[in-house]
Formats: C-alpha cells, sequence, structure tokens
C-alpha cells in the first residue's frame, strides 16, 4: 500500500532584497526560528543570465574530466548503490543532464576537489565559473566551511539525508521540490548506520513497510529558480529535480572549528563529541554482553531512559521555544 506521511508544513520565506545575502542580520533572521526558509529576492550575481543558456555553460565550464554519478533509476539510492561513478567532460555532463527529453541514464553531479582529500571550494576550484557567482558575505569567512556546485538532470531525486553543518542552497537554475524533516523525527524515518533513510522517496513509500513515517512532520517546498533554501544542520532533506538543474551548496560551522572532526573533507561525519559518545555505547554493549539476553533487555532500557531524561529535548520545547542554538553569538 502506498502512502505519505502528514500533510506537508510550508516553508517560511524571507522576503530578502537585493543586497539581503551581505546583511550582518541575516543569519540572526535564519537563527531566531531555527527552521527551514526560503530567501527570496536576492542577487546571485551574473550566473542567473549567463547560466540559462547549456551551450553557454557548457562552454564557460570547459572540458575537464569530472566524476559523475550516473544511474537507470532516477531514484539515486545510497543504501543499495543504484548508480556507478563516471568519469566524464563537464561539458559533456551539461549536455546530457540538460536533455529536453530526459531519459535513463539520469546524471548527478557534486563537486569535489581534484584529489578527493581537500574540501571542496567553488570559488578556488571553478575559476571559469566563479566570478558569475556572489558570495554572500554574510556569512562569516572563517566559518564557511565548503562550496559545492551541483548538476542533475531532469527527475534525479537525492536520498534523504541530514548534514552537521548548517547550509544555502543557491538555485541557479531549475525548480526543486524539497521535503524536510526536523531533527526529532528520527525515530519516523529508518535511519540506517550510514546516516541516511531507507525510505527513498517521501512523497510516495510502502506505508506497511514504512509504517512509522505516518507520524514524521515533513516541510515542504517548491523551490524556484534565484531561490535560496535554508537547511539548518541536522535537517533531514530530499531532493528531486522538476526541471534540468544548477545549484551551489555553501556549507558553514556553527559551532566552534574544535567540534568537528578535522580529516572531514565532505562536512558529514559527526561530531566529535558524537564520535566518541557512539565509541562508549559500544563498549557498553560489549560489556552487558557478557549478561543473559533477560538481563541485556533490562539494563538496555535503564540506559535508554537515562539518555532520554538527560539529553532529549521534547518536541514541544523544540517546535514552540527558542532553540538555545538560535543564538549567532554562541
Amino acid at each position: 500500500a502506498a502512502g505519505r506521511g502528514r500533510g506537508g508544513l510550508a516553508v517560511r520565506v524571507i522576503e530578502g532584497g537585493r543586497d539581503e545575502l551581505d546583511d550582518e542580520c541575516l543569519l540572526r533572521r535564519l537563527y531566531n526560528e531555527d527552521t527551514p526558509a526560503i530567501i527570496k529576492g536576492c542577487d546571485l550575481g551574473q550566473c542567473r543570465t549567463l547560466w540559462k543558456d547549456s551551450h553557454s555553460f557548457a562552454r564557460a565550464g570547459g572540458s575537464r574530466s569530472v566524476s559523475v554519478q550516473v544511474s537507470n533509476d532516477s531514484e539515486m539510492d545510497f543504501t543499495n548503490r543504484n548508480f556507478e561513478y563516471k568519469m566524464i567532460g563537464f561539458d559533456e555532463l551539461v549536455a546530457r543532464a540538460s536533455r529536453t527529453q530526459p531519459s535513463s541514464p539520469y546524471y548527478y553531479f557534486r563537486s569535489t576537489s581534484a584529489n578527493r582529500t581537500s574540501v571542496p571550494d567553488f570559488w578556488t576550484q571553478w575559476p571559469e565559473l566563479a566570478p558569475d557567482v556572489r558570495m554572500p558575505r554574510a556569512l562569516p569567512r572563517d566559518k564557511v566551511f565548503s562550496s559545492v556546485l551541483r548538476i542533475c538532470s531532469k527527475g534525479c531525486l537525492l536520498f534523504t539525508h541530514y548534514d552537521v553543518m548548517d547550509n544555502l542552497l543557491l538555485q541557479v537554475r531549475g525548480r526543486k521540490h524539497v521535503v524536510l524533516y526536523p531533527p526529532f523525527d528520527y525515530d519516523y524515518l529508518y535511519i540506517g548506520a550510514n546516516g541516511k533513510s531507507s525510505v527513498r522517496n517521501p512523497r510516495q513509500y510502502d506505508i506497511e513497510r514504512f509504517p512509522l513515517m505516518k507520524f514524521a512532520r515533513p516541510y515542504e517546498c517548491l523551490l524556484e529558480e534565484g531561490d535560496i533554501l535554508y537547511i539548518p544542520a541536522l535537517w533531514f532533506h530530499n531532493v528531486v529535480a522538476l526541471e534540468f538543474s544548477v545549484a551551489l551548496n555553501i556549507f558553514w560551522r556553527r559551532l566552534e572549528s574544535s567540534a568537528y572532526d578535522p580529516k572531514d573533507t565532505f562536512g558529514n561525519r559527526d561530531f566529535l563529541a558524537s564520535q566518541r559518545a557512539h565509541s562508549g555505547v559500544w563498549k557498553a554493549i560489549k560489556t552487558l554482553s557478557s549478561l543473559p539476553k533477560y538481563y541485556q533487555d533490562f539494563e538496555a532500557r535503564r540506559l535508554i531512559k537515562i539518555i532520554r531524561d538527560r539529553l532529549i529535548t521534547s518536541n514541544n520545547e523544540t517546535t514552540s521555544g527558542r532553540n538555545p542554538m538560535s543564538d549567532p553569538a554562541r
């Protein structure tokens, strides 16, 4: 049986001006509610005009080889790996992905550094395209972690996942439909050990296989060309391209740099404190495994109660009260 979760809540809209991305108050406005937000009316630079024509965009990007995910299925799935990586020229990628009548295969490109051992930085690694995009000066440069160019075919769906950093998604070309879930919906989203949901498409899923999904509280939005979507850290999101899509992500650290894994080049590794906590959990599991199953169950429930009582924030506090992390001064 096919099903959907609760009716999607509307993502809040911030009507910005041309210079909104340079306003030092922008972060405070975003953090004020700490929910996703669409920022409209901003000046993204000449990319809105120069990248509109696929041939010109392909020419500007050049023929350098890039690693692209290619799949015969529009719903790319990291759990079952229904895609493969191929090296093709950037201009060829744009030509294939921008076909007006898309059919398999589908193409998804996420820019990386040349050796994949350093952090992606669009403004230094893509000098042919960088002058076309306006860098948001509202983001403190010492907090910016990475900037990632994304290109995909019409119909391409990106699996449900979360990031440990806040990010702005600058939608330069094409429209996208985005479904987002707050962090406290974790228990309903069938998250695997890899941090990704087993539910490939939350818009249409098997309700008998995923019955808990009906309790999740999705936020939904249509992202138009020129819009910017703010995705807070730890919010799950699933994105489908309604048209050939070109976008840019800018990730930044809200916490001090020391909270993040220094070996992380993709911005998706757990916080260092989280890694240590997980290590402690596995040690506890190993310790308790010496007991009979009946006693293991009892002690596990005791530990779960301690964690819930000490650390879990109630949904009401999270949605109606001020998030303690919402102060940019922190």
